[in-house]
């Protein structure tokens, strides 16, 4: 049946409804082929320009609660907010759903509930993911001059308990594949603070302003 969905994507997709961000979406690795994942991919590669005044990206992880409702991604925004050089950095969050999501795009992107773990334990759970984030980046590397991807040791989750990084997490199918082809300008971070001057070294007064 999932064969039948991905070869007919133009056809179902007339039929497939919209979903809010708390519909259900994913109960499989077969379920990356319905026709709402090809729109949202779509989305992004056809539609979706950067800002022309970014320079510098930052890559967050995607944490026990998804999108940007975690509260320790909260905070990482909050920093980010505070930067004095807030216009040049671009945010986008790592998904298990789609790969990356530029984060002025999560409110649109329908994120969803899903049934028991989706980390990617098997090479077929990363096989959507990968290919969106490589197609976004081949399209849009040269926007960047630095790339910085924040993979903390831990963080709170939103019971306020210290939680460890899985080693499933889908950031690093991201990581290994921007280090891999970008390496002279990517580099991994544990801290959001780390992250900043990373983006601050070599700057000159003129981009501070």
């Amino acid at each position: 049946a999932y064969r039948t969905v991905k070869n007919n994507e133009d056809f179902f997709e007339i039929y497939e409804k919209a979903y809010k961000n708390h519909g259900r979406l994913y109960s499989s690795v077969e379920s990356v082929n319905r026709p709402l994942f090809r729109r949202y991919f779509n989305k992004l590669g056809t539609n979706y320009r950067i800002p022309k005044e970014v320079k510098f990206l930052i890559i967050l992880p995607e944490l026990d609660v998804k999108g940007t409702y975690s509260s320790e991604i909260q905070k990482w925004l909050g920093i980010i907010d505070n930067s004095v050089f807030r216009e040049k950095i671009h945010i986008i969050l790592a998904s298990s759903y789609y790969g990356v999501i530029p984060n002025e795009l999560m409110e649109s992107f329908p994120l969803g509930q899903h049934e028991g773990s989706i980390e990617f334990k098997y090479q077929g759970h990363a096989h959507n993911a990968l290919n969106n984030t490589k197609f976004f980046f081949e399209k849009n590397h040269d926007q960047y001059d630095k790339i910085a991807i924040l993979i903390p040791n831990e963080y709170l989750n939103e019971l306020n308990e210290l939680t460890e990084i899985s080693k499933n997490n889908v950031i690093f199918i991201i990581q290994n594949y921007l280090t891999d082809k970008f390496k002279e300008k990517v580099f991994t971070f544990l801290t959001i603070e780390s992250a900043l001057g990373y983006f601050n070294d070599g700057l000159k007064d003129d981009d501070l302003k």
